[in-house]
């Protein structure tokens, strides 16, 4: 099974560790691990735009487009399962951080592996193919060995274990769209929402959404969505191949692309206080993904991405802090 496979570490966790780190460095410093500067985001002293919200595209549902139907034999591909089935996974993500405040740098920072354990199971299946699905966050693990700070540690360990038994349901369609999902958040701690959004965000790409027109191997298409993540309008765009495909199995490479405009953002359990402007923001991510259409998750998935992005911060005396950050992931589900 695979979870979002091509956005596992979560841009919420990103804010979390960045924000752990701040009691880690000297005033001067400014908190943050250290990234030199990116070509293509706003320089330092560069003013951050002020987009209204209405200039952000709204949240909608996932737009798939065929690019090339491949080769014959084509054939029609939708997913189809069946009432009672249970599925697992175990998906572990990694991240290196390295950031720039202002003309500080901080050392390159890796936070530890994260674990989570998942159980899903189909519990209803309409006569249009559309299946009602429930899933429990049935453990977490946060792995040993990082060169995290320790209190960076500390509030990480207690920000993924609030997930630990969490339930929720949403539906997948015979496409293989994802929609309506809704996690339990009674009794989360404000400072832990961004955890229990990040699995809400994580479902949404249980599944690889595929074209309604025939397809055989070698095909291509995209699938274009905007999501909120951390509190983050994003429009991602996802282009795959079908590179294997033999009954109900099939194999896809896929390349993620995700962009930001710029916008103030409030991450989930935040203030307006604890807000910041975000000035750039890109993602791109690489890997494979082997899934089956009578499943509701891939089989397994391996994704290694790489993004940059600038943002202003509040700092001491009403002074807003230029921090770029640099940030690669790997994810890998099994």
């Amino acid at each position: 099974m695979a979870m979002r496979t091509f956005s596992l570490v979560p841009f919420s966790l990103i804010l979390l560790a960045l924000a752990c780190s701040k009691t880690e460095a000297p005033p001067e410093a400014k908190p943050e691990p250290a990234a030199e500067a990116k070509p293509g985001l706003a320089e330092p002293g560069t003013k951050a735009p002020s987009a209204e919200p209405e200039l952000l595209l709204p949240v909608g549902p996932v737009v798939v487009q065929l690019i090339d139907a491949g080769k014959p034999p084509l054939q029609p591909v939708r997913w189809k399962l069946s009432k009672g089935s249970k599925d697992r996974v175990r998906m572990k993500s990694e991240m290196t951080l390295e950031a720039q405040v202002g003309s500080e740098n901080s050392p390159r920072t890796e936070t530890p592996t994260v674990q989570h354990l998942l159980s899903v199971e189909t519990m209803e299946v309409s006569p249009d193919g559309t299946a009602q699905m429930r899933l429990e966050v049935s453990n977490v693990t946060v792995l040993e060995g990082s060169s995290a700070p320790a209190q960076m540690l500390s509030q990480l360990k207690r920000s993924v274990m609030s997930t630990k038994g969490r339930r929720g349901t949403y539906e997948i369609s015979a496409s293989g769209a994802v929609r309506q999902v809704k996690i339990d958040k009674s009794g989360v701690l404000p400072r832990n929402l961004q955890a229990i959004d990040n699995i809400e965000q994580l479902v949404y790409w249980t599944t690889v959404p595929v074209p309604s027109e025939p397809i055989g191997v070698g095909a291509k298409w995209k699938a274009k969505q905007v999501t909120e993540e951390g509190g983050l309008r994003i429009e991602q765009q996802a282009s795959y191949e079908l590179t294997k495909i033999e009954g109900s199995s099939f194999e896809v490479k896929v390349l993620v692309e995700k962009t930001a405009k710029p916008q103030t953002v409030i991450p989930p359990g935040a203030t307006e206080n604890e807000s910041y402007e975000l000035t750039g923001f890109d993602w791109k991510g690489t890997g494979q993904v082997q899934a089956d259409f009578s499943r509701p998750v891939p089989v397994s998935s391996k994704i290694d991405a790489v993004a940059n992005m600038n943002m202003k911060t509040p700092g001491p005396q009403g002074v807003d802090r230029e921090l770029k950050v640099m940030m690669e992931t790997s994810s890998l589900l099994e």
